[in-house]
């Protein structure tokens, strides 16, 4: 079920250039797990994407959270990672995501990506 939510639209067209983009991006999402995912859930949530998320996120936030980790413990192996970036729409925010790279620190990325996801989400 949340699997598919948290297959995550990256950010990057299929490129040469932008396939590293989203690589890195996924690392870096990947290294700020504990940061990221409860950011995603409330982008999810905010979203109600998919359909339901947002009463769940309401009455059992945590509970989604840690369901997310476990799917997130899949969905962020390289193997995963490489297979979603193959998926990535040309029209991907490739310019933003790499200026999410730049920040320093969990805190920085995790707040400008989750934008940046956003936009990938309501453009779909």
């Amino acid at each position: 079920m949340i699997r598919n939510a948290l297959i995550l639209v990256a950010v990057l067209s299929s490129s040469a250039l932008a396939d590293d983009t989203c690589t890195q991006v996924f690392r870096q999402q990947r290294t700020c797990t504990d940061k990221y995912i409860p950011a995603l859930v409330d982008l999810r949530a905010k979203l109600d994407l998919p359909a339901g998320i947002k009463a769940k996120v309401a009455s059992h936030r945590d509970d989604v959270i840690a369901q997310a980790k476990e799917e997130w413990k899949h969905d962020s192996t390289d193997a995963a990672i490489e297979q979603t970036c193959k998926k990535i729409p040309a029209n991907a925010p490739v310019a933003d995501a790499k200026a999410c790279l730049a920040k320093s620190g969990c805190d920085a990325f995790v707040a400008c990506i989750i934008p940046v996801t956003e936009k990938m989400f309501l453009h779909k």
